[in-house]
């Protein structure tokens, strides 16, 4: 399926990507369906096992007997009970687990949209400044001609043009490389369509208001609570082990002497390995433990990089609206200024080649702080748990 095919626009919009990566990633449909499975393990975990059924048929001296035995294991209401409980723990633990898978890769899929729209931008300026260089060619052939240009000169423009169309090979390579790590996104093959970015800019939220809500909505903490609170039952369950299960039994049979006679039988389990239920209930403390340990390196690692992802965006935002409001519209005035110069012969070529690689490498500049600046922002998204929002 040709990428190109699937945006009636023309134009690669982020919220549409983000949906259909959302929709049709295999990594994220894999941890939606293990989530799911985990929710059907919650009504069957509290269900008794499957009573058990015989027929007995015997002759003894000449006498058949037959009968048939019925029999059901009853688990201790507080073990039924608590299992539920685990279950729906789990299902829990394995629904942030998918929004956390979610997350990462929807993060992903935006910075490679930003990597290609970034390519995409590298392409279009090389292609536009050997387009300026062209002209400025052709201005200094007429100049030569009439020895307006010395010889060194007109073959510095050569040697410039020839290298920027060798960067504007290079810009070409790099779109299409990122174009397949796009499509690796969502199965896609060719080309994906021209990337729309918004160049708008704005602040960094407050800080403390993000760090609030990274402890209330990050996912990946949110998982390693439900993890440890899922170990907190299990150890709960564990000491459930000490109590007895019970069985229920019914016996009927079919023959001369004792026909219609029968047995009703309750059994109770006797926990008597009182040292194996100890160890049991160690372990689980021990996992326990190891389950608060990761809550609380999850808590730590996760609030440093929402500092650093902050760091960075109140960086690339700054740089950006530097670039965007000052020095791209000063170098591109220098450039229309010694290009005219040059054409009245008031400047030397040196002096628009010059101007043209401060102009070139702005706008290089700039497009790379935007794109810093949006995936810091989407870096900042991913820790406070709404990806969607931009």
């Amino acid at each position: 399926m040709n990428g190109a095919n699937l945006y009636s626009s023309g134009f690669l919009e982020l919220g549409d990507f983000i949906k259909k990566v959302e929709r049709e990633n295999p990594e994220i449909n894999s941890a939606k369906r293990f989530y799911e499975a985990q929710t059907a393990k919650i009504s069957q975990s509290s269900l008794p096992p499957d009573p058990s059924l015989e027929f007995e048929k015997m002759n003894v001296g000449g006498s058949e007997e037959r009968s048939f035995y019925i029999k059901q294991e009853l688990p201790n209401p507080l073990k039924l009970s608590s299992s539920r409980k685990t279950a729906g723990k789990n299902s829990d633990y394995y629904g942030f687990l998918y929004i956390s898978v979610k997350n990462e890769i929807l993060t992903k899929a935006k910075n490679a949209f930003y990597d290609y729209s970034l390519a995409a931008q590298h392409e279009k300026i090389y292609a536009e400044m050997l387009s300026l260089l062209d002209n400025i060619s052709k201005i200094s052939e007429a100049n030569y001609a009439t020895g307006g240009i010395k010889a060194p000169d007109a073959l510095k423009i050569n040697i410039e043009y020839s290298k920027m169309k060798n960067l504007l090979g290079i810009a070409k390579y790099r779109k299409e490389k990122t174009g397949e790590l796009l499509n690796s996104f969502t199965g896609d093959e060719g080309a994906p369509p021209e990337p729309e970015v918004t160049e708008e800019l704005s602040p960094a939220s407050d800080f403390e208001e993000l760090n609030s809500s990274l402890l209330k909505n990050n996912p990946e903490i949110r998982l390693e609570a439900a993890n440890l609170e899922k170990s907190e039952l299990e150890l709960k369950s564990a000491g459930y082990s000490r109590y007895p299960d019970f069985m229920l039994g019914y016996r009927k049979r079919f023959y001369s002497e004792m026909n219609g006679t029968y047995d009703i039988v309750l059994g109770i389990t006797l926990p008597l390995f009182f040292n194996k239920n100890k160890a049991f209930i160690d372990e689980v403390k021990s996992l326990k433990e190891a389950a608060r340990e990761r809550y609380n390196y999850s808590v730590f690692s996760n609030s440093y990089a929402l500092k650093e992802s902050f760091i960075d965006l109140k960086s690339a935002y700054e740089s950006a609206r530097l670039y965007k409001e000052i020095i791209l519209p000063q170098s591109e005035e220098s450039v229309e200024n010694s290009l005219s110069y040059y054409q009245t012969g008031q400047a030397g070529v040196i002096d628009v080649l010059d101007s043209a690689k401060t102009y070139l490498d702005a706008r290089l500049s700039y497009y790379e702080r935007l794109a810093d600046y949006h995936k810091s922002k989407a870096a900042l998204k991913r820790a406070t748990g709404d990806i969607y929002e931009e």
